[in-house]
């Protein structure tokens, strides 16, 4: 289970991200916050979904994603990712390691697993 007041930090830093030109109406956390594995100092691994990634992200936008972590936390680590490339389920290997173990977390809504999680016998 992912530590609440990680979900509301990514929530704070979507909240953000107009302020910086990007319109992101999800994000995926994935890496040790997911896997429970994280500690106080662990980076926060999201994929930044948002339509003005649809192509190639220029150098600014991506630099406007860092910049937005220093007003919220800067641990989050973005990757930027188009919804159309995200909706495709094609890509970069980062983003099958996110579309695997990933939590989905919207601006206002609750937060949802992308797969259900597999069960140990």
């Amino acid at each position: 289970m992912v530590e609440k007041t990680i979900i509301n930090i990514i929530r704070r830093y979507l909240h953000a991200l107009p302020a910086y030109g990007i319109h992101a109406r999800q994000a995926v956390l994935f890496g040790s916050c997911v896997r429970g594995q994280n500690q106080a100092w662990s980076d926060i691994d999201l994929v930044v979904i948002a339509p003005e990634f649809d192509g190639r992200p220029t150098v600014q936008q991506v630099k406007q994603l860092w910049i937005a972590t220093g007003v919220t936390d800067n641990r989050i680590e973005p990757i930027p990712c188009g919804e159309k490339e995200w909706e495709t389920q094609s890509g970069r290997p980062i983003l099958e390691i996110a579309r695997r173990e990933g939590l989905l977390i919207s601006p206002e809504q609750d937060e949802a697993p992308l797969h259900p999680p597999s069960r140990s016998l």
